[in-house]
């Protein structure tokens, strides 16, 4: 366990420090978010999920546990924002996505592959295509007037959210690929597997700097916020994701990554769409802070029980 928690700490630790000793500006980490995003990571995907013999089943069952498990720890997230913190609509919708948006693209795959391989990734990568539906959705929804056609404006966001979405562009293709038997020519597979190898150690250098660099503001102000989105993230998410796995009978380590997935701190996405709005940016940017900390300590339980 410690073997392979431990590097992961370390490297964030990296990122942290370079952070703090201004070797990166916030424009810096945001050119190395957009390599990891546009280029790093779809790369692994396509190359990983290209040699993959999916599992059709178990993969159906991966998209349901982690679709339910987002729809119903989001809604009781924004229950509880709105009508126990009484924020207003939209910020409720805001913490209850920060709530619910795991942060599986940078540290959720590495987590995954760590312990389970390439079995792991489709585990991360399922959970990837569901935060789209659901979180992604429900954000993109607060993005449309009040009056007018919202019916259509929130099908063609969605489908250009789709279509233009690097993940899933990768993840079609590496399917297809697996699907189709297509071999992946030499050339580029190795071009893809250099990409692929910089994701690991680039995904928690960035987290670290982005824990240095994302201003936080006045904490206590902030903590009855922070602690919900936290508790919701941390304690709620992964308790329905074991619920819904064990009554499908997954067991054992595929169980555990299952579960990791919910246990996984809030995702920097929550952070970049939460500040469109200009309310709440600095709360969801503690809530960032704090559980990708505890994260480490839950993670810990999870796949050393």
């Amino acid at each position: 366990m410690t073997q392979h928690l431990a590097p992961f700490l370390l490297l964030i630790l990296v990122g942290l420090a370079a952070g703090r000793l201004k070797v990166f500006t916030q424009e810096g980490l945001g050119q190395l978010t957009v390599f990891l995003l546009y280029v790093a990571l779809p790369a692994m995907f396509v190359l990983k999920l290209s040699s993959l013999d999916l599992p059709v089943k178990r993969s159906l069952a991966y998209l349901l546990i982690f679709g339910l498990a987002h729809l119903v720890n989001l809604l009781a997230a924004m229950g509880w924002q709105r009508y126990v913190l009484k924020q207003t609509p939209v910020e409720a919708v805001s913490f209850a996505a920060a709530s619910t948006w795991p942060n599986t693209g940078f540290v959720g795959v590495v987590v995954a592959t760590a312990f389970l391989g390439n079995a792991g990734l489709l585990i991360a990568l399922s959970c990837v295509v569901m935060e789209v539906v659901v979180i992604g959705t429900t954000m993109i929804s607060l993005k449309q007037p009040k009056r007018g056609p919202k019916v259509q404006q929130l099908a063609s966001s969605l489908i250009r959210a789709l279509t233009l979405n690097p993940y899933l562009i990768a993840i079609a293709l590496g399917v297809a690929a697996s699907l189709l038997s297509l071999p992946i020519p030499a050339i580029l597979a190795k071009t893809l597997n250099y990409l692929s190898d910089t994701v690991m150690g680039l995904a928690l250098f960035c987290v670290g700097l982005g824990l240095a660099l994302r201003p936080v503001g006045n904490f206590m102000h902030a903590a009855p916020t922070v602690l919900s989105i936290v508790g919701f993230k941390l304690l709620l998410h992964p308790a329905v994701m074991a619920l819904l796995a064990w009554l499908l009978g997954f067991q054992g380590l595929e169980f555990k990554i299952i579960v990791a997935m919910g246990a996984m701190p809030v995702a920097v996405n929550a952070f970049i769409f939460v500040s469109r709005y200009g309310k709440g940016d600095n709360r969801v940017s503690a809530a960032i802070l704090v559980s990708t900390l505890l994260s480490f300590v839950s993670l810990g339980l999870i796949m050393g029980f």
